[in-house]
């Protein structure tokens, strides 16, 4: 199976179909801090996969992380929240 990715630049579902979440990488606009949140499932009230998190948008890198073997196995889809002032865009792999 290969792997998939999405690119979310707001809040919203990245799948509604089971899948294994394999990681994700941040990008920023280098000066406002966004926060994301990763849940199995198609909304914020399923489990958290990636717990909120803060990247520091002042270092200029890439933020996030991948997951090693078959991932995190989701059986109804992955869904992301974001909240930023300025621009971001968030990578989502899963397959």
């Amino acid at each position: 199976m290969s792997i998939s990715h999405k690119k979310m630049t707001a809040t919203g579902i990245i799948t509604n179909r089971s899948c294994n979440f394999m990681g994700f990488l941040v990008g920023t606009d280098g000066t406002n801090d966004p926060t994301v949140t990763i849940h199995s499932g198609t909304t914020a009230t399923g489990n958290e996969i990636v717990p909120t998190n803060t990247t520091d948008a002042s270092v200029l890198n890439l933020d996030g992380f991948m997951v090693g073997g078959d991932g995190i196995r989701c059986d109804n889809g992955l869904y992301c929240v974001i909240a930023c002032v300025g621009v971001v865009e968030i990578v989502v792999y899963y397959k």
